[in-house]
């Protein structure tokens, strides 16, 4: 088993249309099984929901299991612009950000975690995501703080947005398509146990659009 653990783009491992519920429910489609907590920042889950998370890790992860975060695609659309100075760029507040985000993935080394990358940030986004900056601002930032995550400590999977192209709000990434890839990224577990398990779902159909009812509560 996968525990997903995150912001609204947990939604790409749900795998079909539904609305996310909120923690303590979760949604389970194996080899998944996911957890929204809310519109957060990685820049805050470390000190406002680590209790949260060892409280699911307790009562759903077992010996052998992964799990992967998503947080910080909020970071980079809202946050980081308003911390730029002519002394510090936005490449360099979103490596500061991600650096501090690795730290709570390390506190969890023995669960085998995986950073989940951002998803590439779109112009033309709606105004119900309030983004801040130019795009090209907010793809620097999220192209610094994927880039943290990527020589980080911890396993890290560049977000299928990358690869595919199913932004359907221009935000999230949702389909069956998503979560095929992710299946697909089975072979790059350690363990061939976990690499069986992971790819014996695989037979996901491809290009499948994921349509999430109506919209989550708004970003922080």
């Amino acid at each position: 088993m996968i525990i997903v653990i995150g912001d609204s783009h947990v939604q790409q491992f749900i795998g079909k249309p539904s609305r996310l519920p909120g923690y303590p429910k979760f949604v389970e489609r194996e080899p998944f099984k996911t957890f929204w907590i809310g519109p957060r920042t990685c820049w805050k889950v470390l000190p406002e929901r680590a209790p949260l998370v060892e409280t699911i890790l307790r009562d759903h992860w077992r010996e052998g299991d992964w799990m992967v975060f998503s947080f910080g695609e909020i970071d980079m659309r809202r946050h980081v612009l308003p911390h730029v100075t002519e002394d510090r760029p936005i490449e360099k507040v979103a490596i500061e950000v991600g650096r501090r985000y690795l730290d709570l993935l390390r506190q969890y080394s023995a669960h085998n975690p995986i950073a989940l990358g951002l998803p590439p940030q779109k112009d033309a986004l709606q105004e119900d995501y309030d983004p801040r900056g130019t795009v090209e601002e907010r793809k620097l930032a999220t192209k610094a703080f994927n880039g943290v995550l990527e020589r980080g400590w911890v396993r890290y999977w560049p977000s299928p947005g990358w690869a595919i192209e199913c932004m359907s709000d221009r935000v999230h990434c949702r389909g069956d398509s998503a979560r095929d890839w992710f299946v697909k990224r089975a072979k790059e577990l350690p363990d061939e146990a976990s690499r069986h398990h992971l790819s014996s779902h695989a037979g996901v159909r491809q290009g499948v659009q994921l349509c999430v009812g109506d919209s989550q509560a708004n970003d922080e």
